[in-house]
């Protein structure tokens, strides 16, 4: 079974995707700054993650220059990452292992 758990990287990566891609009026220098970021990060990444794949591979596509679609297909990603996320944590909580 593949190891899911998200390491420094993979959270610098889904963070930098969030900023480069959700709508933010007037901070187009925070996007800039972020998708200048991709490259670092993908360099860490876990790879061996099959959560991350689609991430990953928008990812890819974001720092190569892709345009409005590569944007759409990373926000369809984070979204996944994200209700995969929020069900561990929901399972967590349930299990009494959160505070």
């Amino acid at each position: 079974m593949a190891d899911t758990r998200l390491t420094l990287a993979d959270q610098a990566l889904i963070n930098a995707l969030i900023v480069a891609t959700a709508p933010h009026l007037g901070h187009g220098d925070n996007a800039r700054m972020a998708r200048g970021l991709l490259g670092g990060i993908l360099a860490h990444v876990n790879r061996g993650n099959p959560k991350l794949t689609a991430l990953i591979k928008a990812a890819e596509q974001m720092h190569a220059g892709g345009g409005y679609a590569t944007d759409l297909r990373a926000r369809s990603a984070l979204a996944d990452v994200a209700l995969w996320r929020l069900g561990g944590a929901l399972e967590a909580m349930k299990q009494g292992d959160a505070a």
